[in-house]
């Protein structure tokens, strides 16, 4: 099992980069080694703000051969 807290900031230069365009989520998930090589994951995400692109919905993410 996991839990995660994870953020971004989108800006063109660095100088840009302010709080207010910062996204984070938190969530939590689950990770499986399918028969000890293969990378598993299934999480459910929550955004903490809205985008132009995406509410604020709760989201669920699979990844397999995705270690990270």
């Amino acid at each position: 099992l996991a839990a995660f807290s994870d953020f971004a900031g989108v800006a063109t230069r660095w100088r840009d980069l302010s709080a207010d365009r910062f996204y984070p989520s938190v969530g939590g998930g689950v990770r499986w080694l399918i028969t000890g090589q293969i990378p598993l994951r299934l999480d459910l995400a929550k955004p903490l703000r809205a985008t132009t692109f995406s509410s604020t919905a709760p989201r669920a993410h699979l990844n397999i051969f995705y270690v990270f």
